[in-house]
């Protein structure tokens, strides 16, 4: 079996080493992280390229949160849940506003 150096391998599964530093914060943006500016999405979900967004000009944490309604905790309806995407620098929620704030309230996610 060929076998390329880079690889390491745990439980079958093969696993790739990043290029490259991980940023900081990485490790404490993502799921579920509220910061002290968050803004609502106008939805009951988070759209991928939010994150997308997000991963590309962050450079300070952010992640994104719901407020569940009732009816997620007994039926699994999302529908009136609210999403938020959340940041701890302010100029970062700014521009994550500027930049999405079309898709926000005039898209059809």
């Amino acid at each position: 079996m060929n076998v390329v150096k880079n690889v390491q391998q745990t439980n079958g599964v093969m696993l790739m080493q990043q290029n490259g530093k991980k940023r900081k914060q990485d490790k404490m943006s993502g799921y579920d992280k509220k910061y002290r500016h968050s803004i609502f999405l106008n939805s009951d979900g988070v759209v991928e390229d939010y994150i997308n967004w997000c991963h590309k000009h962050c450079k300070y944490r952010w992640g994104w949160w719901y407020e569940t309604a009732p009816q997620w905790h007994t039926h699994w309806d999302s529908r009136y849940n609210k999403a938020y995407m959340s940041f701890a620098n302010r100029r970062e929620a700014l521009a994550f506003w500027f930049a999405n704030c079309d898709t926000i309230y005039n898209g059809n996610y």
